[in-house]
């Protein structure tokens, strides 16, 4: 039933809002009361164009227009967002892509390529995917899976969930992870079934880093350990690893053991920095937890993240305010480094308590652990005179950057790599760039800040001569080359030195000044073939574009002569088809014997035959028989022929 409506003073009226295809009855009354009825009509709209959204993930989604059967167009909005260009459909589906996780969007489909409002055929509403991580610690971490209702299966980068897992049943958004390695990246893709296939892909969450840890929370507590109350403190010390931009504190988990229930008491934590072997007077950071009532293991937060300096000592110190004995662990354990290899954290062997306000040293030892995250790393290589790349590390996710100066003075990004490469620099001009974790680049949001560098020129009209040094085992290298034009931020120059065609380089050639035009690489093994690359070096990372030389070859010794023989005395041979490759005038050692004793070198020769008679060379021992052989020089020798006999 509808309202109740004035006709026109007309006999033709023209009804709007009307449902596609549905029966509809219109009565007409005799006044405004709608009381007494007068005539009647029945009918039935035809079907109308309806756009309906489908197969809806993360970043895509299914348009379908039905009843419709000419050419139409479709533009959508994402709440908030620009409208996207009107785009002619193909057929009745259309795949969107680029969208955007967890957004809201507004989509239409329209009979004028204008996609003006007069040409609306039909709208819909729908809302992508979404996954996020939360809760995250060394080992667990949650999640959470948004504007899905069906069953949902989930894959990670590694272990243990690496293999397919699953299904969250329908309904259910979060899924609590376990079994994760501390310190290690995760990246965590949601599928709507069991196959975890890219085509059933329904989202996929930044990546993350777990936390890491270090803990001797599996030591045995000890009933006679130090006691918290209102005279007296707790403190045990843990050391930092050694990450260059320090670490983020995220919790403490501390193993307390109570003589007596606990009812209006506090009992508080903070981490305090060492000064002078001591807890520092003020604390570095107050944690947030709840005061235990029972014993067991209590969990105190460093809410957003506290920044702890690397290599350094600190304190958790206990505080209670209760007259009766909290006694706290004690451990057989020593300087526990349960983290991840390279952490490099650990937890003192001893600890202190107050005693009429001073710290005194205990052997009780407290029972707990830290988890932390290293803080990112931001720094910057030098590929062209006008270019370079930043390379953020211990950051998972998108990141976004910005320089004081230069074409990058305002925000860049986001970066979804670890890396970016820069380019439009100016030669010989300093940069500092900033990573951030959004697209505002204010300093809430920094990440990490590189250290100034300063494009550098590559040297050019490199040219370089390998030198086989004669019967040694070694060889060099003589490089030459043009200085860059800007000598500004240039601190040197370094070679590197190949064996394997460019596969892998070592450093070779030493520390080489800024000024040097020329350098030599020693030490070469005459076995081996070699590229030698160089380039100009700065402060820091910096550094220019390489310059490669050509290939030098293995020292190759020659063949061995063939074809010997003899004519009165005089021996003959032919030359070997390889000849060598030291560069060097081939010559030739002949050497004699009588029988099977009596050995003599006769002499060399650049010619392929040599007189041998006579007392001076092989001399005449005709009653035990005469024997010469020969063998080719080209700065190493090469090997003897056999024996031949002269007469």
């Amino acid at each position: 039933a509808g309202d109740c409506t004035k006709g026109p003073p007309a006999f033709l009226l023209n009804l709007s809002g009307l449902t596609g295809g549905t029966a509809h009855t219109i009565n007409a009354y005799s006044d405004s009361t709608c009381a007494t009825q007068v005539a009647i009509a029945h009918f039935q709209t035809l079907p109308g164009p309806e756009l309906a959204a489908s197969n809806i993930k993360a970043t895509t989604a299914t348009l379908t227009l039905s009843d419709h059967s000419g050419d139409w167009w479709h533009q959508g909005t994402e709440r908030g967002a620009t409208q996207s260009t009107c785009t002619k459909a193909t057929g009745a589906a259309v795949d969107i892509t680029g969208l955007n996780a967890g957004k809201l969007y507004t989509w239409g489909a329209f009979s004028a390529s204008t996609c003006a409002k007069d040409s609306l055929l039909d709208s819909v509403n729908f809302t992508t995917l979404s996954l996020t991580v939360s809760n995250i610690a060394a080992t667990t971490a949650t999640l959470t899976i948004a504007n899905h209702s069906n069953a949902w299966y989930y894959k990670a980068n590694a272990a243990p969930d690496n293999t397919c897992q699953g299904p969250v049943n329908a309904g259910t958004s979060t899924k609590d992870l376990t079994g994760l390695s501390a310190g290690t990246t995760y990246t965590y893709t949601a599928y709507s079934d069991s196959a975890c296939t890219t085509a059933n892909e329904l989202a996929t969450a930044a990546a993350f880093i777990t936390h890491s840890s270090v803990s001797n929370l599996t030591a045995q507590l000890n009933a006679f350990a130090i006691g918290v109350n209102s005279s007296q403190d707790g403190a045990t010390a843990f050391t930092t690893g050694a990450s260059a931009n320090g670490y983020t504190l995220r919790s403490v988990t501390i193993k307390v053991k109570l003589t007596s229930a606990l009812s209006t008491d506090t009992f508080t934590a903070a981490v305090h920095e060492e000064s002078g072997g001591n807890p520092a007077t003020t604390p570095a950071h107050t944690l947030s937890g709840s005061t235990p009532t029972v014993a067991g293991d209590f969990t105190y937060t460093c809410s957003g993240g506290c920044a702890l300096e690397a290599g350094t000592t600190y304190y958790v110190v206990l505080t209670g305010t209760s007259t009766r004995l909290v006694n706290w662990a004690t451990t057989d354990s020593t300087n526990e480094t349960t983290a991840p290899s390279g952490f490099g954290w650990s937890i003192a062997d001893a600890a202190k308590f107050t005693s009429s306000g001073t710290w005194t040293a205990t052997d009780d030892v407290g029972v707990f652990k830290v988890s932390a995250t290293p803080d990112p790393i931001l720094s910057s290589s030098i590929l062209t005179g006008t270019g370079a790349t930043l390379t953020i590390a211990n950051h998972a996710g998108d990141w976004y950057y910005k320089a004081t100066s230069g074409p990058h003075a305002t925000c860049q990004g986001p970066v979804s790599g670890t890396s970016v490469t820069l380019s439009g620099l100016t030669t010989g001009t300093a940069y500092t760039y900033t990573a951030y974790s959004d697209s505002t680049c204010t300093t809430a949001n920094e990440l990490a800040a590189a250290a100034a560098f300063t494009p550098l020129a590559a040297p050019t009209g490199l040219s370089a001569a390998r030198t086989y040094s004669a019967n040694a085992n070694s060889d060099s290298i003589a490089l030459s080359w043009t200085a860059p034009a800007s000598s500004t931020g240039r601190t040197g120059y370094e070679a590197e030195c190949s064996t394997d065609s460019g596969a892998s380089w070592s450093s070779c050639g030493g520390t080489i000044a800024s000024t040097a035009t020329t350098a030599s690489i020693t030490g070469l093994s005459k076995d081996n073939a070699y590229i030698v690359r160089l380039r100009a070096t700065g402060s820091g990372l910096a550094a220019s574009a390489w310059v490669q030389s050509s290939s030098f070859a293995a020292l190759v010794a020659p063949g061995t002569p063939t074809g010997l023989s003899a004519s009165n005395w005089t021996g003959s041979w032919n030359a070997p088809s390889n000849t060598g490759n030291g560069g060097g005038t081939v010559k030739y050692e002949v050497e004699c014997k009588r029988g099977v004793f009596q050995f003599s070198t006769v002499g060399e020769t650049t010619g392929t035959s040599m007189a041998l008679g006579g007392n001076s060379t092989c001399r005449n021992w005709s009653n035990h028989g005469t024997f010469f052989k020969v063998r080719a020089w080209n700065v190493i020798w090469g090997s003897w022929s056999g024996w031949y006999r002269l007469q």
